[in-house]
């Protein structure tokens, strides 16, 4: 048998009334006073008709902690860094989102990895609730933390776009953000590029072009170095050469003379 000491609590002071002793029966608890009485909890309980609690035993839960276990195994899954994953971004300011997975820790997508563009207003960028793909760039910290990147993801979609484009020898709008004496430096399809000065076309080289938009070829690509080199003297040749047809007479520049034959620039 079991005693417990009781107080009765009037606002900030306390009084002791007695021992409370706790009988069982079968699993139910019952609680009677020192004196043989029911306590003041008992006699609420019969009074608003409360039942009795059953005591919780691993016998009567219905599953064991190994049928736990194995259940929650069935739903286990690892990611990776390097893994691309969909989320949901549920709380973002100017340092950074946090962004559910769906592991044990939410995700943390730093502002500098918002995306390959620029971002004035992360809050309007990432509307509440914004759902999107993110690759895991790091491994959990000690939190459980992923870190994440949108840029990323960007970044390697704007390098299979170029691929693509040079491969179909089409010819892509730029933007000239830059210029110096070996040339000019450009924005296409989010990636950076060069366009030499020996292909600038009627690019001027200097200041007043930047912002300029036009159209280039690609001249080289190479994924591993980050390097973009293009024309838009070829651009433009291939522009003006759908206007001419075998017997028109045309006004050129000879540019090259080879023993096999002399090499012609036609408008650039």
């Amino acid at each position: 048998m079991a005693f417990v000491l009781c107080h009765d609590f009037v606002g900030r002071s306390s009084r002791s009334v007695g021992l409370m002793r706790v009988s069982r029966s079968g699993s139910a608890v019952t609680m009677v006073t020192a004196e043989g009485r029911a306590s003041k909890f008992e006699s609420m309980r019969k009074k608003y008709g409360v039942p009795r609690t059953t005591e919780t035993t691993a016998d009567n839960v219905g599953f064991s902690y190994e049928d736990f276990e194995s259940a929650v195994s069935e739903y286990e899954y690892t990611l990776s860094q390097g893994d691309n994953v969909h989320g949901r971004i549920f709380d973002c300011s100017s340092r950074g989102a946090l962004v559910d997975i769906g592991a044990k820790a939410a995700a943390w997508l730093p502002a500098e990895e918002f995306s390959t563009r620029p971002v004035d207003s992360p809050s309007e960028y990432f509307a509440p609730d914004t759902e999107m793909e993110f690759v895991i760039t790091s491994k959990e910290d000690m939190n459980g933390q992923l870190g994440l990147s949108v840029r990323r993801l960007e970044h390697q979609k704007c390098w299979d776009r170029v691929v693509q484009l040079q491969a179909e020898d089409a010819p892509v709008t730029v933007e000239v953000i830059a210029v110096n004496r070996g040339g000019c430096l450009v924005t296409v399809e989010g990636l950076r590029g060069f366009i030499p000065q020996s292909h600038s076309g009627n690019i001027a080289i200097n200041e007043s072009e930047v912002g300029r938009k036009v159209t280039a070829k690609f001249l080289e690509l190479d994924p591993e170095r980050n390097r973009v080199v293009l024309s838009h003297k070829l651009a433009m040749a291939s522009t003006q050469m759908v206007n001419y047809g075998p017997g028109d007479v045309v006004q050129g520049v000879v540019s090259g003379v080879k023993p096999y034959g002399i090499f012609v620039d036609i408008n650039g």
